[in-house]
């Protein structure tokens, strides 16, 4: 099991910044609170996962319990912090910092650059690490506090899988430079 450690308070959080600031890379990854499952009815971020590839421990920030401005602002902003998300344009859509971020790596983009055959972070975990991730949590209710042990566990280890999941297809080739990926069709 994957070591982690809950923040679930400002203090923490600011306590943090200086740390991740001084990162060279960030793994990240959200969990999400879905409409059904808040009063407010909208989908809100219920977890961010952040992982430096070198700590003994995943951090887990309670986006429900802690203001997440700071760390958008300090932190997602900085062009001297790398951020590795897989299936960066959605989490940081849903973040509501898509035009903010800098300095972002995706994951799911590269291993279709190099040519995966199939890209989903727990089939690039299959194929790349040989680690099977049982994603069973991955709809669970974000929303409920406390979360279980096993969605905490679940949510750390996503973190540290897209670190070394990145690690791998930073070591493939990219077979074809300068060819898009997902070519839009020409009309004749």
């Amino acid at each position: 099991m994957l070591p982690y450690h809950l923040i679930t308070s400002a203090e923490q959080l600011q306590d943090l910044l200086p740390r991740w600031r001084a990162a060279q890379i960030l793994a990240l990854d959200i969990e999400v609170a879905h409409a059904h499952q808040m009063r407010n009815r909208k989908q809100t971020v219920s977890l961010m996962q952040i992982w430096d590839g070198q700590s003994d421990h995943i951090w887990l920030l309670d986006a429900l319990a802690v203001d997440t401005k700071p760390f958008i602002e300090e932190i997602m902003a900085s062009k001297s912090v790398t951020k590795i998300f897989h299936d960066a344009l959605h989490d940081l859509h849903t973040m509501k910092c898509v035009r903010r971020a800098q300095s972002v790596v995706c994951t799911l983009a590269m291993a279709k650059e190099r040519l995966q055959p199939r890209c989903s972070l727990k089939a690039l975990s299959a194929n790349l690490l040989d680690l099977e991730i049982d994603k069973q949590y991955q709809m669970s209710n974000w929303a409920t506090r406390p979360l279980s042990p096993e969605q905490l566990h679940y949510a750390a280890l996503d973190a540290w899988v897209t670190y070394h999941v990145w690690c791998k297809l930073s070591q493939i080739p990219i077979p074809n430079p300068g060819i898009p990926v997902d070519p839009v069709p020409t009309s004749r």
